[in-house]
């Protein structure tokens, strides 16, 4: 009988080790998800604990190819604001400068480019955001105008904005969605409207603080002063490839997500502690500007403009991938410069469970296909070109 007991003993701790093993190297052994999922008033909320439900995963890059780079440059571009793929893998880039899109195929081939500075259809004055639909229409932000083009560069409407918009998303069923900031004497907000598709008609979604504003009189004019950092409160706004948008207040750990209908479906929530801003960090930021302004603006203006929130923005970019994913970067502390070149982003699976914190060497541009795309600036030569990394250990996160 001892033998016995002692052999159920024996197997049970065999047992109990490897179930320990996977648990520790970060296999598929489920873990359960300490959050919490309510509905109220139709939309889904989402509540995660500050630790994420799998663990940290570092990418494992490979470099695929580079567009725009080398034998195939051309001497296309000096500089890319903003890049996106369309449903076909062919990808957009935007030169806001030169008033210009750049067209490349699934395989980085240059295949055309359109636009100029101008005032005439299809013409910009400086261009700050793109987007696709499903019938391969590009549709370009330039202040208050959204032109629209074919796949082949040809020019087909102007849709006029009532106002200045910074980013913008083309509602499926109808219409848009577009990020602002509205301005008062003494501050200004930042914005997300919704208006149909004559935009005759308009929603307000989210409205909140941005920032105060920094005023002198010289002689008869007004001027206003204000300097963007690091810190600055953020409104995060971003485009998934399924024609959802997503958007937050940085100061805030909550996503807002707006369906294919136009209207919030879900809030995403993350319990974290907010960072105090040292007197260490603010004395660097302000250093920093300081050599820039300090000819043109007084000690006194300087101070004043270069605001600080209460604490550090917990995110500064959102980006999806075609899984419907989210993944949300952090604001790391200036105290730490280059400490690591490494950035870290919270990884939200479709349902909108923090699954994964994300380690990677820099900030990518695009998601889609296991494949990050990173507008690169060489440090020697300045050359500008659009790198795609292959994940490959894509699988290893969360869906």
């Amino acid at each position: 009988m001892r033998k016995r007991f002692g052999m159920v003993y024996f197997i049970l701790a065999i047992v109990l080790s490897r179930g320990i093993g996977l648990a520790a190297d970060g296999s598929d052994k489920e873990t359960k998800w300490l959050g919490e999922k309510i509905m109220e008033n139709g939309v889904a909320v989402i509540s995660n604990p500050a630790s994420p439900q799998y663990g940290q995963v570092k990418l494992d890059l490979r470099e695929v190819a580079a567009i725009a780079s080398g034998e195939n440059r051309q001497d296309l571009f000096k500089w890319i604001d903003k890049i996106i793929v369309a449903h076909d893998d062919s990808l957009y880039a935007l030169e806001g400068n030169k008033c210009t899109i750049y067209h490349f195929d699934k395989n980085g081939i240059f295949i055309n480019k359109f636009g100029k500075k101008g005032e005439g259809p299809g013409e910009f004055k400086r261009p700050s955001d793109l987007c696709c639909d499903a019938k391969h229409n590009l549709y370009v932000l330039d202040g208050t105008i959204i032109s629209v083009f074919n796949s082949a560069g040809e020019h087909k409407k102007q849709i006029k904005l009532p106002k200045y918009a910074h980013e913008f998303i083309v509602v499926p069923d109808g219409g848009f969605i577009v990020s602002g900031t509205d301005y008062s004497e003494k501050s200004s907000e930042y914005v997300v409207e919704r208006y149909n598709e004559r935009i005759d008609k308009k929603k307000d979604i989210f409205r909140v603080f941005a920032k105060k504003n920094t005023q002198r009189q010289a002689g008869k004019r007004h001027l206003t002063f204000h300097v963007d950092h690091v810190y600055q409160p953020l409104l995060v706004f971003e485009k998934t490839i399924a024609g959802r948008c997503i958007f937050g207040n940085a100061l805030e750990y909550e996503l807002q997500v707006i369906g294919e209908s136009g209207e919030v479906i879900k809030r995403i929530m993350k319990a974290e502690r907010p960072k105090k801003i040292s007197a260490k960090e603010k004395e660097i930021i302000y250093n920093f500007y300081a050599p820039k302004y300090e000819k043109k603006w007084t000690k006194a203006v300087l101070k004043e403009a270069v605001q600080f929130p209460d604490h550090r923005p917990f995110y500064n970019k959102i980006l999806g991938d075609d899984q419907g994913r989210l993944f949300v970067f952090k604001v790391g502390s200036v105290l730490d410069g280059e400490k690591n070149g490494n950035v870290h982003a919270d990884l939200f699976n479709c349902e909108g469970c923090f699954v994964h914190e994300v380690v990677m060497p820099f900030v990518p541009d695009f998601i889609k296909n296991g494949i990050l795309y990173w507008i690169s600036e060489d440090d020697e030569s300045g050359e500008v070109a659009i790198k795609l990394y292959q994940v490959q250990n894509w699988q290893q996160l969360k869906k």
